[in-house]
């Protein structure tokens, strides 16, 4: 096209109407100063934009960047759900909406969305296919380990089992190797550590109480299926669960509120019937744990949940024994049948009468039945069980 006097004027007139269409919904894309230099002969895009700015006309840059920040976003989406395989390039975003790569990188970054690609990227070079591995690794790596935005994943522990497992385990669902460091500030304690920004990225946010809402949103598939939600629950075991015979509980710690609502429905769903809060006017929220005390929901956990530490599988075995005679005919030692009392004694900080003694068998928070009880310690009299029982258990104290 040849120089003429009226070529800058028709295209600050050219673009001055475009851009009143553009805003008015009339066309839904406009013309590139790249584009608009080889309509009007312009050798490049900065002439274009001189005689613009010179005649006070301009693009409508905000809607443009709008629709840029917009489909950057949607393609982030895409790509997290598996529905493309790579994002556009920061030069094909130039060219698709006419802005030099700087700017695309400028008006990214002022939006977060830059972190947001990159972390986006990570995610999609990695797929770790659900498993009841995975739903483990994800308890243990939620309620006991460090996680960092660096790639660490870091479990300390003083149960060498435990360590062995999470490597094992880890190695084969991370497909990588993991460390071990001997040396570590508290007394006895050793730590096994994964080191991956990818991985991370994958599993997303699992730091203090946060991690509920991430495995909610990014691995509903272990709330999907109960043998995953039993794997995830056997890992929150591992790092913060315990198991006590005497007590007949078995509970699980956490100071996040929550955390401990998020357990109690998982907990539920998986067929406990009463999960009870564990509550500490200490604490910041006021409570330290979830715990479990009737015999059918101890049964079912123990008979669903293992651990690798030995002492603590030996104690939900116990678990699973003392709550699987339950309904039969079974034959109580003299210790059991103590250890019964002084635990509903404990309970209710006092002695108990029939009626205590017979609500508490009904809720299944004592074991021997109270017929036996009498036979056993008071020829079938309950005030002089009672008076013998308590004198046992005060001599068993003292002699402590």
């Amino acid at each position: 096209m040849p120089h003429t006097p009226e070529r800058p004027q028709r295209l600050a007139n050219f673009v001055r109407g475009e851009a009143e269409k553009f805003r008015s919904g009339e066309i839904d894309s406009f013309h590139s100063s790249k584009e608009l230099a080889e309509m009007f002969g312009y050798s490049d895009y900065t002439g274009v934009n001189y005689v613009l700015r010179k005649a006070g006309v301009s693009l409508p840059v905000s809607v443009q960047r709008e629709r840029l920040l917009n489909h950057v976003q949607s393609e982030i989406g895409l790509l997290q759900t598996g529905q493309i395989d790579r994002l556009t390039s920061m030069a094909q975003l130039g060219i698709e909406f006419g802005y030099a790569e700087n700017t695309i990188h400028r008006y990214l970054r002022d939006a977060n969305l830059l972190e947001e690609r990159k972390t986006a990227r990570l995610e999609s070079k990695i797929r770790i296919p659900p498993s009841y591995n995975l739903a483990w690794m994800i308890g243990v790596l939620a309620c006991g380990c460090t996680v960092r935005d660096n790639g660490l994943m870091e479990l300390a522990s003083k149960d060498r089992p435990l360590l062995l497992a999470f490597k094992s385990r880890g190695e084969d669902v991370f497909k990588k190797n993991a460390t071990r460091q001997n040396k570590n500030s508290l007394p006895g304690y050793q730590t096994m550590r994964f080191g991956s920004k990818k991985i991370v990225g994958f599993l997303g946010e699992l730091g203090r109480e946060g991690w509920t809402e991430t495995v909610r949103d990014r691995h509903d598939w272990i709330l999907k299926n109960d043998s995953y939600v039993w794997g995830f629950l056997e890992g929150v075991f591992e790092t913060r669960g315990w198991c006590s015979i005497n007590s007949r509980v078995i509970g699980l710690t956490t100071t996040y509120q929550n955390v401990a609502n998020f357990l109690a429905e998982l907990l539920v769903k998986s067929g406990i019937e009463h999960p009870d809060f564990q509550h500490h006017g200490a604490m910041r929220e006021g409570i330290i744990g979830v715990r479990l005390q009737r015999l059918n929901d101890l049964r079912r956990f123990a008979e669903n949940v293992h651990s690798v530490v030995p002492e603590k599988e030996e104690r939900l075995e116990q678990c699973r024994r003392l709550v699987s005679r339950r309904g039969y005919h079974a034959i109580y030692t003299d210790q059991e049948i103590i250890d019964d009392w002084k635990f509903a004694t404990e309970l209710l900080g006092r002695s108990l009468t029939t009626t205590e003694y017979k609500r508490l068998d009904r809720e299944g928070k004592v074991q021997c039945g109270l017929v036996t009880l009498c036979k056993r310690f008071g020829s079938g009299s309950f005030p002089k069980a009672r008076e013998n029982l308590n004198r046992i258990a005060t001599g068993e104290e003292e002699a402590e």
